[in-house]
């Protein structure tokens, strides 16, 4: 009896942090295009009520080319973080954005 209630604990854990795992994958964000303090990085700066986040845009050059991706742009970006990424930028969150998109919005 102990062996049965040991696995179905053991199941449930395996199965709650595959729950947290997968849902913490991909996010949209909303937020201002601001550059890094190194030259070459971009950022997504949100602000909340609460705080402020900055995301640091893995793959920016990908977007770079249209016409509305400039410092200060309201955007929607969906996405990936990437926490253990390693960069040479000193600030944000790593993310890589999978789709992003301008919106209105006061800047």
């Amino acid at each position: 009896m102990m062996k049965r209630l040991s696995m179905i604990a053991i199941v449930l854990a395996l199965f709650a942090a595959l729950t947290i795992q997968a849902s913490t994958k991909e996010m949209t964000i909303r937020g201002h295009l601001a550059q890094t303090v190194e030259a070459g990085g971009w950022l997504v700066i949100v602000d909340t009520d609460e705080k402020t986040t900055k995301y640091l845009l893995l793959n920016a050059r990908r977007f770079q080319n249209k016409s509305w991706f400039r410092v200060g742009a309201t955007v929607e970006v969906t996405g990936e973080p990437k926490p253990d990424a390693v960069t040479i930028y000193q600030e944000g969150i790593p993310f890589e954005a999978r789709m992003m998109r301008a919106i209105e919005g006061k800047r």
